[in-house]
C-alpha cells in the first residue's frame, strides 16, 4: 500500500493473474471507477471494460485499446499458467460479449507497453522500465 500513497494523483490498481482487482487508490477510484462500488466477484479488468458501458464510452478509440487489452491479458493467463479462474472468465466473457468473443478469436498476443524504455532521472540516476 505504501506506493499507492506515493502516487496520490496517478491512477493506480493491483491485479491478479486473472485480472480481478484487488486494490486501487483514490486516484484510481475517481478517474476510473468507484471500484468499492463493485461486487468483489465482478470486480476484474475485462469484465468491466467488456459490460460496463460506462467503460466503452469513457475510451476514445475503444475498440483498439480492446484489442491490446485481450492480447495482453492472453499474454499474462499464458504466463501463469492459465488457472481455472482464468477459463472461467474467458468463457463467461465469450457467451457474455460477442465483441470479446471475436476478439478472442483473433489469437493475437501482445505484452503490455512492449519495449525497453532508459531515463536518467535527476535523482535516482539511471532507470530502465519495460
Amino acid at each position: 500500500m505504501q506506493a499507492f500513497l506515493s502516487l496520490p494523483l496517478s491512477p493506480a490498481i493491483v491485479k491478479n493473474t486473472a485480472w480481478d482487482i484487488v486494490a486501487w487508490n483514490r486516484a484510481a477510484e475517481v478517474v476510473l471507477t468507484d471500484y468499492a462500488s463493485i461486487a468483489p466477484e465482478q470486480r476484474n479488468i475485462l469484465r468491466i471494460f467488456f459490460s460496463e458501458s460506462c467503460a466503452r464510452s469513457q475510451m476514445l478509440d475503444w475498440e483498439n485499446h480492446a484489442r491490446s487489452m485481450v492480447a495482453a491479458f492472453r499474454s499474462d493467463a499464458v504466463r501463469s499458467g492459465a488457472s481455472d479462474s482464468v477459463e472461467a472468465l474467458v468463457d463467461d466473457l465469450i457467451r457474455s460479449s460477442p465483441e470479446f468473443a471475436a476478439i478472442w478469436r483473433d489469437h493475437d498476443v501482445q505484452t503490455h507497453g512492449e519495449g525497453t524504455k532508459h531515463f536518467r532521472h535527476s535523482s535516482a540516476g539511471a532507470i530502465t522500465l519495460e
